[in-house]
């Protein structure tokens, strides 16, 4: 749930912000930057708790 929530907020972000950047690209070069940005920072997303998740066993297994 939490993770699609930051997919749209990614989404609707990039949008907005290539919309005040750049006004004369077509609303379907805007759309696919858009959703390549939010693919990014889901990924970055996952890879950190991934990462998080295995320090923290490392750290528990070493108690």
């Amino acid at each position: 749930m939490a993770t699609g929530t930051l997919w749209a907020t990614a989404i609707g972000g990039s949008l907005a912000y290539t919309r005040t950047r750049t006004p004369l690209v077509k609303p379907s070069l805007r759309l696919i930057h858009a959703r390549m940005h939010a693919q990014a920072i889901t990924l970055a997303l996952l890879s950190g708790a991934a990462i998080y998740d295995y320090y923290e066993k490392q750290r528990k297994s070493a108690e």
